[in-house]
């Protein structure tokens, strides 16, 4: 019998504060994931344009390739941004609602609103695989690093690589993974500036949303006020006429009356 009771739903709108912190992590490694695979990717790409035999064009190449991912990153950035604003607009709307004493928004998802620093945090999620093979580059043998490095960071270790001679046969692929932390900042920025530009743009599209609907919400109201004027006006002219032939019946019984008396 007591398997048989009805689950309490969660209060996704409500949560407590150890709650929404970790919904905003879960939320952050989530937007994370696609990123980071398309930079692996392009990372993966551009270890096989580093075959071709002209250094200017494996640099052409590898730039084209790292690009993309950014471009990619930028794209997922802006739809997220306006993604999340949408949800703190929701958001604005159930609160607003629930100051009055009407209940809402019990399945709104608080940890998807917009912040600013959510897209900092989201492409800090993206770079995480970098700072920490970066950071334990400074305590351990860079060697023994390499291979994972060019395997799941090639997009900035490459870049790396080449600074140190390596297209010129100065180097090898053995190169000091803490130099890649600087290329950790690529995926930090640009998902920063694009979540803040795509939320901006769906603050916008609302607000010329909002004045398109107040601009025929007030024409609206003026023809619904310009009906109601020419109403009154038809109103006030039947009755002037009624008024005028009852004075013109009068009028007309009156002189009836004064020739019968002569």
């Amino acid at each position: 019998m007591l398997n048989d009771a009805p689950k309490k739903k969660k209060d996704y709108a409500h949560p407590t504060k150890p709650q929404l912190f970790w919904r905003v992590q879960g939320e952050c490694w989530r937007r994370a994931v696609t990123p980071f695979l398309m930079y692996l990717f392009m990372g993966m790409i551009g270890l096989l344009c580093t075959m071709a035999k002209l250094p200017w064009l494996v640099i052409i190449l590898v730039s084209l390739c790292i690009a993309g991912g950014a471009a990619f990153n930028a794209h997922l950035a802006y739809n997220c941004g306006k993604l999340h604003y949408d949800a703190y607009a929701t958001g604005e709307l159930h609160r607003s609602n629930e100051r009055i004493g009407i209940p809402s928004g019990g399945d709104h998802h608080v940890e998807r609103e917009y912040r600013f620093w959510k897209g900092g945090a989201i492409g800090l999620c993206v770079a995480a695989p970098v700072i920490l093979l970066s950071l334990i580059g400074t305590f351990a043998d860079h060697r023994t690093l390499g291979f994972f490095f060019i395997m799941i960071a090639a997009w900035s270790y490459l870049p790396v690589w080449f600074a140190g001679g390596g297209l010129a046969g100065e180097g090898s692929y053995l190169v000091n993974p803490v130099w890649c932390l600087l290329m950790a900042i690529l995926p930090i920025v640009v998902t920063a500036v694009f979540y803040c530009a795509g939320a901006m743009a769906e603050k916008r599209k609302k607000e010329a949303q909002a004045a398109r609907e107040a601009e025929v919400e007030r024409l609206r109201e003026e023809q619904k006020r310009e009906a109601e004027e020419r109403a009154k006006k038809a109103e006030e002219a039947r009755k002037a006429r009624i008024e005028a032939r009852a004075l013109e019946e009068r009028q007309t019984a009156k002189n009836k009356s004064k020739k019968k008396k002569k």
